[in-house]
């Protein structure tokens, strides 16, 4: 066994000192001589996830696990090939396993916290972040894993304070300093925001993320300014896969100084970058669509009568990326008794809690009929106690969502919230179509980078939308965004009853208030309202006829 030591102790000697092929041959000797110890098959796993081997390195590890399910470290870093390979279901299982063998072992609650966070699973993600900061206070790493599942569940003010300590432990990175920069400007802060992007380019002129942000925090009349001129210097040096940011931030300059035909062709060229990288399917999504519609219907809902709980609290926005979903936010929440919650993603795992409440074969939506009334009493139950602690136990009277994919639960929610006011944000539909193909949009919105795919999305959603004011009238008070830009008051009136608010003139200065707006829109909503946006397509409509013929099909275009 002293040989084996030895091998073992000259491979990790190798391994810190980066020479792998070295590393690879003592730890391979190592195996062939103690071939039923895990210890050799365990430190060949090290070498390969340190060479990008992943493939190689689950093999070897879950041939160390086998030998010894028992030892932390091992199911830790089988846990971590897994989540490089892309399996993270297994990666769950894995570090999971880690966690409960030792739950002292601070990396393993790191990687679980980002592998869960990546899943949907934001609950479990932000408990095992808590656990890792705790085991690893000065893990920079594990303050960002969890910052970024306290934004998506909407927890601003605890997410900056992550970023913050991030930023602290390890300040010359220019992704930590581009995460900060993101969550003051969620909050509000605007020229901090600023100051730390432009830190991150400094750190790292080639990191193309800032830019395409920063660019919207100002307006510009000149197509060769400085920072046009930036771009266009980093434009020619990075590769060609990572230039979308870029080109969006060019064309967004461009638009800003009405070169349409510049900006356009840049919008393009971002556009068939991250296009590449995503894989859209029209025919599943109107499957879905449907599977919706058949599922809650008139009698689905009579038959339910009296399910769910009474609340008022919950206001849920809904529309489409761009249609003034944020704008109605800000609105309300510049009233004392409104609290903003954002894009909340409680709802977003709507889907696997109802499958998991009802049990059985049958996929969500069509086991919502298994629901009873006990699981809808306490799947709001939960969802009220997940907004007090959003809110730290303050009393509000209205807390709002906007999370994108509560379009298609609506239903759901009205079962489980059956006073709860639903505000639907519909703006004209080449703008807003032409909107979200300017910029860069989240994962989860992979129709965004196409022009016919933006339509063929925005045509399901009139669909869904045309479905839910039928069988949910009373519920649903429709605001269009130029009817809001050009009569303020009135509909803010309006807007203010609906929700059953008394009238606060702080809504009409809402581009005042400091609440947190965590959006694609964040920065816009920082200025009063203003018309620049509305016909903004006309301008670039010789360009836009494949996406119109679409939403023609539908009657929209």
């Amino acid at each position: 066994m002293a040989i084996i030591a030895d091998k073992l102790h000259k491979a990790a000697t190798r391994l810190r000192k980066g020479d792998l092929e070295g590393a690879w041959k003592q730890a391979e000797t190592a195996r062939r001589r103690a071939p039923a110890s895990p210890q050799p098959l365990v430190m060949l796993g090290r070498i390969a996830l340190q060479a990008g081997r992943y493939h190689q390195a689950r093999e070897a590890l879950e041939q160390a696990v086998q030998r010894d399910s028992q030892d932390a470290r091992s199911l830790y870093l089988l846990g971590y090939a897994c989540m490089q390979q892309g399996d993270p279901a297994a990666a769950v299982l894995h570090l999971s396993a880690a966690c409960e063998v030792d739950p002292e072992l601070g990396e393993a609650y790191n990687r679980l916290c980002a592998v869960l966070g990546q899943s949907g699973r934001i609950m479990e993600a932000a408990r095992a972040g808590e656990r890792a900061i705790e085991l690893l206070p000065d893990s920079a790493d594990a303050y960002t894993n969890l910052g970024s599942v306290y934004e998506i569940q909407g927890r601003l003010d605890a997410a900056l304070r992550c970023r913050e300590q991030a930023a602290r432990l390890l300040p010359s990175h220019p992704r930590i300093q581009h995460c900060l920069a993101n969550a003051l400007l969620a909050v509000g802060q605007t020229e901090a925001a600023e100051k730390h992007y432009r830190k991150a380019l400094e750190l790292k002129p080639d990191f193309a993320p800032p830019w395409r942000i920063l660019v919207r925090l100002h307006r510009y009349s000149n197509p060769d300014a400085e920072d046009a001129l930036k771009i266009r210097e980093q434009l020619e040096k990075v590769p060609e896969a990572d230039r979308g940011d870029l080109h969006f931030a060019l064309g967004k300059i461009y638009d800003d100084c009405g070169v349409v035909a510049e900006a356009f062709e840049q919008f393009q060229l971002a556009n068939r970058i991250e296009n590449a990288r995503h894989n859209f399917d029209i025919e599943a999504l109107r499957t879905r669509v449907d599977a919706v519609v058949a599922a809650f219907t008139p009698e689905f809902f009579r038959a339910r009568a009296g399910f769910g709980v009474e609340s008022e609290q919950p206001v849920f926005i809904v529309g489409m990326p761009r249609s003034g979903t944020t704008l109605v936010e800000s609105i309300l929440a510049a009233h004392k008794d409104v609290f903003a919650g954002g894009e909340l993603y409680w709802f977003g795992e709507l889907d696997r809690l109802v499958e998991q409440a009802v049990g059985g074969d049958a996929a969500y939506p069509r086991c919502v009929r298994e629901l009873s009334s006990e699981h809808c009493r306490q799947l709001a139950e939960d969802y009220l106690d997940y907004l007090r602690q959003l809110t730290d136990g303050e009393a509000y009277l209205r807390i709002t969502d906007k999370l994108l994919s509560n379009l298609f639960h609506l239903g759901m929610l009205h079962l489980v919230f059956p006073q709860a006011r639903i505000i639907h944000c519909r703006r004209d539909p080449m703008d807003t179509c032409f909107s979200i193909y300017k910029i860069k949009t989240p994962d989860s919105l992979p129709f965004a980078y196409d022009l016919e795919n933006v339509a063929h999305m925005y045509n399901c959603y009139r669909r869904l939308m045309h479905h839910w004011e039928k069988v949910l009238p009373q519920q649903i008070m429709t605001i269009d965004y130029e009817s809001l830009v050009s009569n303020q008051v009135d509909l803010t009136q309006r807007l203010l009853d609906f929700v059953g608010l008394p009238w606060d003139e702080a809504c009409v200065q809402f581009h005042a208030n400091k609440a947190m707006t965590r959006t694609l829109s964040a920065e816009q909503v920082r200025e009063p309202l203003h018309a620049r946006s509305i016909g903004r397509w006309q301008a670039y409509e010789t360009f836009l006829e494949p996406m119109r013929k679409i939403l023609e099909q539908d009657g929209l275009g």
